[in-house]
């Protein structure tokens, strides 16, 4: 079945771009991978006991950590009382001084 091209490819990193392929139509068309793990930036590690900082919940201290880099997920103690269990690459915290 034939399908438009989305106007938004060419934004994607040349880095990404596996090869091309060309197709009946006489169109070239670009096949991309998926970035590998080392091309994804990994955030700080965090360990029990960090204090961090969060732009909505504010200030708080990691309580435990399940997993490693990216993907690990931290239960976190924040003012008032609340606990939050947060994804480490979405989260965007910042680690504070102790």
């Amino acid at each position: 079945m034939p399908a438009v091209k989305s106007r938004f490819l060419h934004e994607l990193p040349e880095e990404l771009v596996s090869g091309e392929t060309g197709t009946a139509s006489g169109y070239i068309e670009k096949i991309y991978s998926k970035p590998t793990e080392s091309r994804i930036s990994s955030s700080d590690e965090f360990v029990i006991g960090d204090h961090v900082e969060h732009k909505l919940f504010g200030k708080g201290k990691i309580l435990s950590v399940e997993g490693s880099g990216d993907t690990a997920k931290l239960t976190i103690l924040f003012s008032g009382n609340v606990r939050k269990k947060l994804i480490a690459k979405y989260a965007k915290l910042v680690q504070l001084q102790a």
